[in-house]
């Protein structure tokens, strides 16, 4: 590849002047050499011109990974690559921000799966859930002010796929397999969060985050309970629950 004027081909520079561009979002811009160049100006293309994480690029909008625009960019420059989180305090804050997604995303699927549960334990159960998350939102958000950030999220694909699935059972299931599954769902849920609370815990003990550390925890241990009172009513009450008359015909 030709080099530009006074030094190697820069592939890209990251912009992210506040008042350029606002708060808490920065724009990629991909430098293409030779051909690209115009009257002695290097030509730009931007990459990623809308993000959520303050500290490296995100997900291009509308494109779960930015892949489409990083793939176009790519071909015309295959030298083009990442900006890659590289220290443990990029992980925490990019981590904070998908499980910040996940919690509020679970906001309009708790609704859904409450009103499809046969169970009257069962919705209760998940209403409750609904409750609890909404507080555990505004826990995390004292948690992105503890260390100085500002609370917004980045698109959890696992939540999302969750989510999917979730809706998949609500469609495809009835009666007694369907409240199972619901909790099967519920389930898989809670598992995804006691991880990613349980990884957030203690990245925030060794970064010194002690406000953060103690908050997360709360938010784990009500997951845990969660879980066990999930567990509790899927063994005492919906998993032995016998088929309906009409079911048991059909």
């Amino acid at each position: 590849m030709a080099s530009l004027q006074g030094g190697p081909t820069r592939l890209r520079t990251l912009i992210t002047s506040p008042s350029r561009i606002g708060r808490s979002r920065r724009q990629e811009l991909v430098f293409f050499p030779g051909p690209a160049r115009r009257n002695g100006q290097v030509a730009a293309r931007t990459l990623i011109s809308k993000c959520a994480i303050s500290r490296f690029p995100c997900r291009a909008q509308g494109t779960p990974d930015g892949s489409a625009r990083f793939s176009a960019a790519r071909a015309r420059c295959p030298q083009v690559t990442r900006l890659i989180m590289k220290t443990l305090n990029d992980a925490f804050e990019h981590t904070l921000q998908d499980i910040y997604y996940a919690e509020n995303a679970l906001t309009k699927a708790l609704p859904k799966m409450a009103k499809a549960a046969g169970s009257a334990h069962l919705q209760e159960a998940l209403k409750a859930h609904l409750t609890e998350t909404k507080e555990q939102i505004k826990l995390l958000d004292q948690v992105f002010k503890a260390i100085g950030k500002k609370a917004e999220g980045e698109k959890c694909d696992a939540i999302e796929g969750l989510i999917k699935e979730t809706d998949g059972i609500i469609e495809e299931a009835e009666g007694a397999a369907l409240d199972a599954m619901l909790i099967g769902a519920a389930q898989a849920v809670e598992h995804y969060e006691i991880a990613r609370y349980g990884t957030l815990r203690e990245w925030a003990r060794q970064l010194g985050e002690d406000e953060a550390h103690d908050l997360l925890t709360q938010i784990l241990d009500q997951e845990k309970a969660t879980n066990a009172k999930l567990t509790a009513l899927a063994v005492g009450e919906v998993n032995a629950a016998k088929p309906s008359k009409a079911t048991a015909k059909a």
